[in-house]
This record gives C-alpha cells, sequence and structure tokens, in this order.
C-alpha cells in the first residue's frame, strides 16, 4: 500500500529503503530535490540504462517524476522481478518493474475529505567535529617536527598559536570553525496533502494537492540582491476521474502534474562539503568586518604560490544563486470495452498518454574581493589595530546573469490490449494481444 512508503520526507524513493523486499536505494544526496538511485536485485545491465522501468498507472515515468508524487496519492505499489513476469515488457523490463496505481474513487459513496498537515526537522548525522584554532596549529608543528627533527620548532610561532587561543584579535589570529559557519544545526520543512474521492453510479473521482516545502542546511549571509539558501517549492496535483459510458464501456482520464521552483546557489553543495573538510581554522578569516565608505564585502584570503589565492568556502557559497522552474504534465485516458457480446471472456483496452515537460532556469554571480591583514601592520600593544590589503585584482562591483536557458520535450504513447479470459469446467484459458 502506498502509506506504507509514508515518511516525514518530500522524496518518496528515498523513503523506499528497507521497505520493499529485492529493492536497493543509494541515497548520494542529502540536498533537498535530489532523487535516489534504486536497483531491484543489483545492476544486470552494464553499458546501457540500469533504473528498472517505472509505470504510473499503466505509463512510463522518470525516476524524478516518482520522486515528486506523495504516498496519500499511491492505491498500490508492485515490483516485477522474475524474468516471466517482466516478458510483456521486453528489453525495457530486464532491470526489473515497478507498477505504480493510484488511488480512485469508490462507487455509490459519500464524499471524502482528508488532509494532512506536517512540519519535520532534518538534522545532519555523524556530521564532523574539529579542533579549535590553536589546537591545530600545535598538531601541525607536532606533526612536522615527528617528520623532521632536525628543526627546532614547526611552522607555527608560540605568538601565533597563543594569539589565537586567547582570541587576541579574530582577524589577525583567525580561528574559524567552517562546519558552523557554514552549516545549520538543522532545516525545517512543511508538507500539505488534501485529497477528495467520492462516487455514484456513473461516476467516480479522486482529487489531490500536495505541496512541499523544503529548505537545506545551508546557512548563506545576505549581501547581495538575493537569498541563495536552499529554497524548494514542489506542487503535485492528481486528479483520477472514472465514467462508466455505457454498461460495457468505462473511460478513465488520470491527470498528475507536478511543478517545481528550486532557489540555491550555483556552486555545487557537495564541492562547498568537501571545501569545508580542506580548509583550516587559520589561515583566514572568513570575512572582514565592513568600515565606513566601502562598496563590497572584504572576504579573507591568502597567498597559496604566486598568483594563486586559496579557497574561502564561505565566499564561494555566498557569490553565486541559482533558480530553476519546471513544470510535468502527464494525461492519460483509457477506455475499457467489455465484448462479451461478441464472445465471452473477451475485453479491449485502448491508452492514450501525453506527456508534457518544461523547465527554465537563470544564474547570478559575482566576483569575491579578497583581502588579508597587511604585513607588519598589527601592532601587539594596540590589538584592535590592523591595516588591510586587497589582493591582486580579485573582484568586481557588478553582478553578471546569466540568459533563461530553456528546455523541454513532449511524448505521445498509445497502446491497445485485446484479453480474453474464460473458465471451461476444471479449465482456465487465457491470452492477451498488445
Amino acid at each position: 500500500k502506498g502509506l506504507e512508503l509514508k515518511a516525514p520526507s518530500s522524496s518518496l524513493t528515498s523513503s523506499m529503503a528497507g521497505k520493499l523486499a529485492g529493492v536497493i536505494v543509494n541515497t548520494k544526496s542529502g540536498e533537498p530535490g535530489t532523487a535516489s538511485e534504486f536497483f531491484i536485485r543489483g545492476v544486470s545491465t552494464f553499458g546501457g540504462r540500469a533504473t528498472p522501468l517505472i509505470l504510473l498507472d499503466d505509463v512510463e515515468i522518470a525516476t524524478g517524476d516518482l520522486d515528486n508524487i506523495p504516498a496519500e496519492t499511491i492505491e498500490s505499489f508492485s515490483i516485477l522481478k522474475d524474468a516471466s513476469a517482466t516478458a510483456i515488457y521486453g528489453a525495457r523490463g530486464a532491470n526489473g518493474v515497478m507498477l505504480i496505481t493510484t488511488k480512485k474513487g469508490q462507487e455509490n459513496s459519500k464524499t471524502r475529505i482528508n488532509i494532512t498537515l506536517e512540519n519535520s526537522f532534518n538534522k545532519p548525522m555523524n556530521f564532523p567535529e574539529f579542533v579549535d584554532g590553536a589546537t591545530w596549529m600545535e598538531m601541525y608543528n607536532e606533526a612536522e617536527l615527528t617528520r623532521n627533527k632536525s628543526i627546532r620548532q614547526g611552522g607555527y610561532s608560540r605568538q601565533q598559536i597563543e594569539g589565537t587561543r586567547y582570541g587576541l584579535n579574530p582577524y589577525v589570529y583567525p580561528d574559524v570553525n567552517w562546519g558552523d559557519l557554514i552549516f545549520k544545526d538543522f532545516a525545517t520543512n512543511q508538507r500539505a496533502n488534501i485529497n477528495i474521492s467520492g462516487g455514484g453510479q456513473k461516476v467516480t473521482y479522486y482529487m489531490s494537492l500536495n505541496v512541499n516545502h523544503d529548505t537545506g542546511l545551508l546557512d548563506s549571509p545576505k549581501y547581495y540582491s538575493w537569498n541563495n539558501n536552499i529554497n524548494n517549492m514542489g506542487y503535485n496535483f492528481q486528479n483520477n476521474i472514472s465514467v462508466k459510458v455505457t454498461s460495457t464501456t468505462t473511460i478513465d482520464l488520470n491527470m498528475n502534474t507536478q511543478i517545481r521552483n528550486n532557489r540555491g546557489p550555483k556552486n555545487s553543495v557537495d564541492d562547498l562539503f568537501k571545501m569545508m573538510l580542506s580548509s583550516n581554522p587559520i589561515n583566514f578569516p572568513a570575512v572582514f568586518p565592513a568600515q565606513e565608505g566601502d562598496q563590497h564585502v572584504k572576504y579573507g584570503n591568502s597567498i597559496l604560490t604566486a598568483n594563486y589565492t586559496r579557497i574561502n568556502p564561505y565566499a564561494y557559497m555566498a557569490t553565486t544563486f541559482k533558480q530553476v522552474d519546471s513544470n510535468m504534465l502527464h494525461t492519460t485516458l483509457k477506455i475499457k470495452q467489455n465484448l462479451d457480446f461478441v464472445t465471452k471472456g473477451l475485453s479491449a483496452n485502448a491508452l492514450v498518454n501525453f506527456k508534457n515537460w518544461s523547465s527554465s532556469e537563470y544564474n547570478r554571480t559575482i566576483e569575491p574581493y579578497y583581502y588579508r591583514v597587511k604585513e607588519n601592520s598589527y601592532d601587539p600593544k594596540n590589538p584592535v589595530s590592523y591595516e588591510l590589503e586587497r589582493l591582486g585584482t580579485s573582484g568586481k562591483q557588478y553582478i553578471a546573469e546569466s540568459g533563461i536557458t530553456r528546455s523541454g520535450d513532449r511524448t505521445i504513447f498509445m497502446q491497445f490490449q485485446i484479453n480474453y479470459t474464460r473458465q471451461f469446467g476444471k479449465h482456465n484459458v487465457g491470452g492477451m494481444l498488445m
């Protein structure tokens, strides 16, 4: 049942982990809006498509489309694994088949309204803990002395270590915990679902509206004309109507619409996490305080080699923005015809599906200005005094904005099927042509 996959998450594919026998789920990223990979009985196709065939109400959909379907909308979720069960799907069934059926209204039933409201808290697990700057320098010196016993002391002086330990000046003796600076302790997400179902003798209906609001763990500052903290909005509409035109003819109209609006940094969050792991706490402060007359943000940095600066993860996070808007529409018309008047047990089904997907995105970036404390400008007797110097020609005053990139596709799928099922005494005879 669909509700067995329900979890406090907007990602249906992540909710499948450990709940479906024979299905391996691999979640590569915890970033909101990322679908998990999944395989049935491992990977059976190499060099080609390795994912299962996914059918929503008899029509193929992509993994991303499945990820956005709410569990409340699903009536049943089935897995086909062996060769005899998947034979009808040909080569596309080689990696297994997932059959998802959405809910329908019940005949001669009163209108039922179900409402679900959720607020969830997401907290990272096993997040790395970092030592403070003074400990880091002492451990660095110890490692250096262990490898080269001919030197008297390591690369960091006692003055620098003590100045960092006692916080004499956080810009001259920086001590940055990049993990605490870049990421929040937790994020809050909201979900809302309302569905209506019912029916009479001739018509049944099921309508659902689902809204997801996902935020990420980034704690990006609002220095520019954008807010590039992850902020994703998702809307899913499901509308299933079934009409008995005659006693032998039924027409079903199923519509699934998905609307997504994703905002966040253009730069990769995975790369940002790796930068956090590899940046030490004492090279430079994340940002210098603003002074009267400043027209730009002064990010901290230092020279790595020659004219190359190091990477400031805080600047990497704050100086880009990307927005992606996408829309997907699945419309399926099914006609079921009972042909008992020709011969008992004979029936025919016809299906036409129209899918339309479109997406547009654009981004904004700005080149950061990098500064460092000027050499010999700091007076230990006056801990608040220091001078800054700009590193090379870093920085630009104006934001660069890309054009709008648009993409999309359209698919029309048709299927016709004749079924024959009949019992003669103790014998059952069945056949299908599709």
